[in-house]
């Protein structure tokens, strides 16, 4: 069944855990990620980042990935790196997150085929993380976030194969090897797995840093949870220290 907004119902559990950030980053004035184009045209860098923004967030990586980004650049010294920002609606829609998987897989699989030595490293945060964590982790049985009539927080249940369904897309096996690591900020599966996903068969083993605060209520569960209290917590990343942790991890990972 579809409801007015488009929106499959058995997908409601997602997308009201997406249409949550969304509320809220509405109001929030974000700059636009600092990105290159596609790496077909500008050659091919030692490193290449795909980050994919979070709910609402304008074109580029949005904060955190900025931040990301900011942090890594001052890490590689001389080696040179590609920013690539995933091209997808960043809304509540159901539809969105499919549409970031294929992308996310499609430019990974554009790399892979024209830049062999590059390195390739994968981010995301909220729904960007989820977008990433969907093209590189064996499906889970999810458990999103969901808001009550009273600004508390219910977890759902998702089945796995009803997830494996939205991220339809997952990154080319020939592809898999050549990732060298991955970072999530704030990702809504993280509760699911307890931040130990199981990758897809043929990714490297130990290459996924997995981020969640512990008062985040998208990627963790928070008794009596309070919107205006606890969002703040999930929007906060780039003033954190994680991103540079983040930017520790991914250079010790790279050759």
């Amino acid at each position: 069944m579809t409801s007015r907004f488009g929106i499959a119902a058995q997908h409601r559990p997602i997308a009201a855990a997406l249409g949550v950030v969304a509320m809220c980053l509405a109001s929030v004035t974000l700059s636009r990620g600092t990105t290159h184009a596609h790496a077909d045209t500008v050659g091919c860098a030692d490193v290449e980042l795909a980050f994919t923004r979070g709910t609402n967030q304008p074109p580029g990586v949005g904060a955190t990935g900025e931040a990301f980004v900011g942090a890594l650049r001052d890490r590689l010294g001389n080696k040179t790196l590609n920013v690539y920002a995933v091209q997808y609606p960043a809304t509540f829609d159901a539809g969105s997150a499919k549409t970031g998987a294929a992308d996310l897989a499609a430019h990974v699989d554009q790399v892979g085929r024209r830049c062999p030595q590059s390195q390739i490293v994968l981010g995301g945060y909220s729904q960007g993380a989820l977008v990433t964590y969907g093209v590189s982790a064996a499906p889970v049985d999810l458990s999103v976030p969901t808001p009550g009539s009273d600004d508390s927080y219910a977890y759902r249940a998702v089945p796995s194969a009803q997830a494996q369904s939205i991220f339809a897309t997952p990154i080319p096996p020939q592809d898999r090897g050549r990732v060298d690591a991955i970072v999530l900020f704030g990702n809504p599966a993280h509760r699911s797995y307890q931040g130990n996903p199981i990758l897809l068969e043929g990714f490297p083993d130990g290459i996924v840093f997995d981020q969640c605060t512990g008062a985040d209520p998208i990627c963790q569960v928070v008794p009596n949870a309070d919107i205006g209290q606890d969002l703040p917590n999930h929007l906060g990343y780039p003033h954190t220290d994680m991103p540079a942790k983040a930017a520790d991890f991914v250079t010790s990972k790279l050759r």
